[in-house]
């Protein structure tokens, strides 16, 4: 992904090319679809973009006038919730490939691009997802849920309460 956003001069077009790119990682990442069915929806977080990196990146396109954002850290966090909630109908099968493009163009008209620029940055051509060779070894169903089972039997540390 760096390779093809260190060219780029038009932050936007950074913007899309992240976002569409993690997207295209949890469409097309079996590993990745792989841990989400073992471990369940904690793995979503595992392709998020890097939140500083795309805080930086969002508040470089306020600075230079791209993205109209009054509050850049609550923008940043609905971008990133945005991308969690594709990345889990992703993972359930409820949403196809356009909504990779979709959730993109939708991000991009929010940070205050027109439609017609979001749908052009879209266009970007992204780097191929490598295939895992054993892709084809994989269970073909879902293995019972010993994870979130485990995970559940942990103990939770209580906080402790700082107010006396």
């Amino acid at each position: 992904l760096g390779e093809i956003r260190q060219p780029l001069k038009d932050v936007a077009a950074t913007v899309a090319v992240t976002l569409r790119y993690s997207l295209l990682q949890a469409q097309d990442n079996v590993d990745f679809r792989t841990f989400v069915t073992y471990c369940g929806p904690i793995g979503n977080q595992s392709l998020l973009p890097d939140p500083d990196q795309l805080l930086s990146d969002l508040q470089r396109g306020v600075r230079a006038g791209r993205f109209k954002v009054d509050d850049v850290p609550f923008a940043l966090q609905l971008v990133l919730g945005m991308l969690s909630y594709t990345y889990r109908e992703i993972a359930e099968a409820r949403l196809g490939r356009k909504a990779m493009d979709d959730t993109t163009r939708y991000a991009l008209r929010m940070l205050g691009l027109s439609d017609p620029v979001a749908k052009a940055l879209v266009q970007i051509p992204l780097p191929v997802v490598p295939v895992t060779c054993h892709a084809a070894r994989l269970p073909a169903i879902a293995p019972p849920d010993l994870v979130q089972q485990s995970l559940a039997a942990l103990p939770h540390p209580t906080p402790k309460n700082t107010i006396d």
